[in-house]
């Protein structure tokens, strides 16, 4: 379940939950998404906060068929990545 603050939409996720495809990516379910609502989506797992500009994202990702669904996936080389620290989460 995701929430939108300011036009970033926060997410919780597993870094399991992370796909193979481009050396490790995110799937960003684009069909879930308001758009028109949303400037920057920001991952926040146990080890790290990703975070990314949608358009950004739009621009460099591709779309795939997992698990026979049409996901957009956007590779970890382009978004950025805060490490947490051990007891802190952002």
């Amino acid at each position: 379940m995701f929430y939108i603050k300011n036009k970033t939409l926060y997410e919780s996720r597993k870094e399991s939950d992370k796909v193979a495809e481009g050396n490790g990516s995110w799937i960003i379910d684009i069909a879930q998404i308001p758009l028109d609502e949303v400037d920057e989506i920001v991952y926040i797992t146990d080890r790290a906060r990703y975070r990314i500009n949608l358009s950004f994202a739009l621009g460099n990702g591709n779309f795939y068929f997992v698990n026979g669904f049409e996901q957009f996936i956007c590779p970890i080389k382009h978004w950025i990545i805060d490490f947490i620290t051990e007891g802190k989460k952002p």
